[in-house]
């Protein structure tokens, strides 16, 4: 397969990773804050719905012993997920919102399910197809196909809804869903990439990953560098919702405008790390990433607009460079006889992390939706994630994948 068309197939996977995860953290948290859900539940909530991604380390083991690291098997893995994962929204079109609230979450509890599944089976494929030196541009096309999802997850399903109502939402949530089905379905796999042979070890791998020399500081550090995003980011949109912004509104600004941003810093990412190196950018990067959430104090209620899309866009743009920096460390860290597990392993670690801030940031805003304590806490927290990387990691351990994958 020609390396643009590989691109392509990674692109649209990754759009359907984030679309479900885009729309469950924006656009289905709108819908509850308007049916009176507390900050505190909304945070339980979104929480709750990440569980799938934050255990699926437990069955990823599997997934990589069922994939073999076949090309022709992740092909038919990938499709049959797409098909299992439409049909369980297909059935949330099925229902009314919000009367039927308690099937709606167990349908999403499911579909979280199979995507996060899915996306184990994503990040093995992703894993083999690239080489080492490949890995900057194509977490650029990762992470920019996962910001496209967000703008389909978190603005247009939103928009759709706006106009249309719930079931024609859904609608469009499953065809979002379906975009990867064609590139996968003519999927031919590249004859001259070829992995080796699988681990058998099933959960032994899980164990002798963390046996891995200096995996436990980076696990450590990329918890605590990611955070501080995820506990000031996770209730912009009900912020905004309470500042009187209407849900298309915030769509416009969060999901589009800010995920748009957030491409060019992929696309500029992918570009930088590879010339100025894992550890430059990762300390770099972080550091402005901190600068970018002082902005977070000026959305206050009577805000210019100018101001609020300002502090969106630029905060976006560097969590772009950011996120396009960590994810190609994690694929460096990956081996090529457990591709799926490793990356599961440290993705679950992450979105554990994810879930923990999501839930604790709804405990740090006071009744009055004043959001000062927790723009502070996210602040603390950021700065703490770049000194242990600037301090703590070495620039071999980053810039040569700790030997962990050939390149």
């Amino acid at each position: 397969m020609k390396l643009s068309r590989k691109y392509v197939v990674l692109a649209s996977l990754y759009i359907v990773q984030s679309v479900p995860f885009s729309f469950i953290k924006t656009g289905f948290q709108l819908l509850l804050k308007e049916d009176n859900i507390d900050y505190k539940s909304l945070g339980a909530i979104m929480s709750l719905l990440l569980l799938p991604w934050v255990f699926k380390f437990a069955w990823a083991p599997l997934v990589d012993k069922w994939c073999a690291n076949s090309f022709p098997k992740i092909r038919k893995a990938l499709l049959f997920f797409q098909v299992l994962g439409a049909a369980l929204l297909g059935l949330t079109a099925s229902f009314q919102f919000p009367e039927a609230i308690q099937p709606v979450l167990g349908a999403f509890f499911l579909f979280s399910l199979v995507a996060a599944t899915q996306d184990i089976i994503i990040d093995a494929f992703a894993v083999l197809a690239l080489p080492k030196k490949e890995h900057g541009i194509g977490n650029t096309f990762q992470m920019g196909g996962y910001y496209v999802g967000e703008v389909l997850g978190g603005a247009l399903i939103l928009i759709i809804f706006d106009r249309f109502g719930w079931n024609w939402a859904m609608m469009a949530f499953v065809l979002f869903f379906l975009i990867p089905f064609i590139p996968v379905l003519l999927y031919k796999h590249d004859e001259t990439i070829h992995p080796p042979k699988p681990s058998t070890s099933g959960f032994s791998n899980v164990k002798s990953y963390f046996k891995i020399q200096g995996m436990g500081f980076w696990l450590l550090v990329m918890v605590i560098y990611m955070a501080n995003q995820m506990l000031a980011s996770t209730l912009l949109p009900s912020m905004f919702l309470d500042m009187g912004y209407t849900k298309t509104e915030i769509a416009s600004i969060v999901s589009i405008w800010g995920n748009t941003a957030s491409v060019a810093g992929a696309v500029l990412a992918g570009v930088l790390v590879e010339k100025w190196g894992r550890k430059n950018c990762l300390v770099g990067f972080g550091s402005l990433k901190i600068l970018s959430l002082l902005g977070f104090f000026l959305l206050k209620g009577d805000a210019d607009t100018t101001i609020v899309y300002s502090v969106i866009m630029i905060n976006g743009f560097i969590s772009g460079l950011a996120t396009v920096t960590v994810f190609t460390i994690m694929m460096d860290k990956c081996r090529l006889t457990s591709p799926g597990t490793d990356f599961t392993i440290q993705q679950s670690i992450n979105l554990f992390a994810i879930a923990t801030f999501g839930a604790l940031s709804g405990r740090l805003v006071k009744a009055d939706g004043d959001f000062t304590v927790l723009f502070i806490t996210a602040f603390i927290v950021g700065l703490v994630g770049v000194l242990l990387a600037a301090f703590g990691l070495s620039r071999k351990s980053l810039d040569n994948g700790n030997g962990l994958k050939a390149s």
